[in-house]
Parts: structure tokens; sequence; C-alpha cells
């Protein structure tokens, strides 16, 4: 990538510099309310894949090995347990679904069905165009050698040279990124935990000093907006009152605690920066060093 490889995109140092340019705020508040916008408009299996980190992750391997030169339910399955994504029996689980649903074949052969080849259908794939589309667009006004690659996604070559880019940057910026707690992992094992979290983000007044500090809350839109139960909202916040991460002085005020504030803004920076990194790898059109 013209003499700059992997590691320099998303190193510490280059992680910090993303979150220290002007208008980052608006950055992340542009990925968590396209993100929510997302979800609203999702039809129901677009929301099922979604609703947590396990489901996504899996749909995420499911693009990347297609784009890599197809995937069958054993690859999938392997990458899964290399990974430590999900059992087995939950990746056929999750692709017997996606079959229902409309959204992959399993096409007729010989020989079990877990080695043919699968066929994901367009909406499997433009899912995932248009959820990095969020991403890009909101990287795009901290990083304005990329603005003009956004639009490219929409190009299906140049989108499998994206997808590969992001397969390649994410796992190098979660490795480098030594200094995140992942305290945001609570709500995003959780069923529409961190969309939760995004839209209390979203609520919160500004200017303020941090990513989160404090917000209304209605348990009961919540509830509403993402399909969940109360008791499940009332679980995760007991929970993540718990591991010290928020508290709620009030039923319908949340405090964030600035650890968690600090590793949800990591977890958006990696983000943006694995989107960078992944626009400017399709752009290249050729692999980078790692």
């Amino acid at each position: 990538m013209d003499g700059t490889d992997l590691n320099s995109l998303v190193a510490p140092f280059a992680l910090a510099d993303l979150s220290t340019r002007p208008g980052f705020d608006d950055a992340a508040e542009s990925l968590a309310r396209g993100s929510l916008r997302a979800f609203a408009q999702a039809d129901d299996a677009g929301r099922w894949m979604f609703r947590d980190i396990g489901r996504g992750s899996l749909y995420l391997a499911t693009v990347v090995l297609n784009a890599a030169g197809g995937v069958t339910a054993s690859s999938l399955a392997s990458e899964a347990r290399t990974h430590r994504i999900a059992s087995r029996g939950r990746v056929m689980a999750f692709l017997r679904r996606a079959e229902a649903c409309g959204e992959l074949t399993v096409p007729p052969g010989t020989g079990g069905w877990t080695q043919r080849r699968l066929i994901l259908g367009p909406r499997f794939i433009d899912r995932f165009r248009r959820c990095n589309l969020v991403c890009a667009e909101a990287v795009a006004p901290l990083a304005p050698e990329v603005a003009s690659l956004v639009a490219r996604l929409g190009e299906d070559a140049f989108f499998n040279k994206f997808v590969l880019g992001v397969a390649t940057a994410g796992p190098v910026a979660i490795a480098l990124d030594q200094a995140s707690g992942y305290r945001e992992r609570l709500f995003l094992d959780r069923d529409c935990g961190i969309g939760m979290l995004f839209r209390l983000m979203c609520g919160q007044p500004r200017p303020r000093a941090r990513l989160l500090e404090q917000a209304q809350l209605s348990r009961a839109a919540l509830a509403r907006e993402f399909g969940v139960s109360r008791a499940h909202i009332n679980r995760l916040l007991a929970d993540a009152t718990a591991q010290e991460l928020l508290y709620c002085p009030t039923s319908d005020r949340v405090v964030f605690s600035p650890a968690l504030s600090a590793d949800v803004e990591r977890m958006i920076v990696r983000t943006l920066q694995v989107t960078r990194t992944a626009l400017l790898i399709a752009a290249q059109g050729r692999q980078v060093s790692l």
C-alpha cells in the first residue's frame, strides 16, 4: 500500500490518532445512528443475524469465506472453531435458519451437504454492503483520503476486495490494541445489547467530556425498539452495574463509568480504522504486508 504496511495503519498510535481528530464525536455518533437505522430498516432475517456478536460473527465469517473463494458449512464450522466464534451445532443452526429465510441455498449434489459450496443470495451480500457503507460514511470526514472510495462499495469487484480487507485488518487491529479492557463485550454478547447502548449514547446532551457520560433511560422505549423484554433490559443493567460499567441513580437515568466509555470509544475507533484500511486495500487491489 504505497510503502505503508497494515500494522502501521491499525497500530495503537494510529488508533489514538483517529480518535483525536476533529469531528471524531460526530463520526462516532454517525456510526451509532447509522447502525440503529440499519437495524430498524432490516427485515426479520437481518435483525436476527445482528442481535448478538455470535450470530454477527458467523455472518461476517460467511461473507468473508465466500469472498475468498467459496464457503461450505464445513469451512464455516472450521473457521468458527479456530476463532472460538461458535460451536459446530450453532453454525449448523445458523445456516439452516438462513436457508429457511431464503438467504442462502445449499445446491443439490453428491456427498454430504456440508461439503457443498453455499450459494449466498443477494440480500445476504447486500446487507453486509449496507452495514459497511454506514462505517465508511462515518470515517470519511476523518480520513479524506478514502472519501472518494465510499461510493465504490457499490461495485461488486471493489466490494469483494474490501471484504477481504476487513478480514485482514480486523484481527490485526484487535491484536495490536492491547490497551482496551473490552468492557463493551457484555453488551455485544447480549441480545441487542450494543444497539441499546448506542441508543443511550445518542441520547446524551452535547458537548460532553467523554463519549459516554449519562443519559435518560426509558426501559419501555428500549423494549419496544429492540423487541426485547423489560426483564432482559433489567438483567443487562444489573450485570453492567455489578461489573462497575454503569449505575442508575434513578429508574430513568443511567451514568456510565469512564472505563466503559474509553472501551466503547476504542471499539468505535477500531471499527472506523479497519474500514479505512479495508478501503485502501481495495483501492490498491493487492495484498498488504503484515
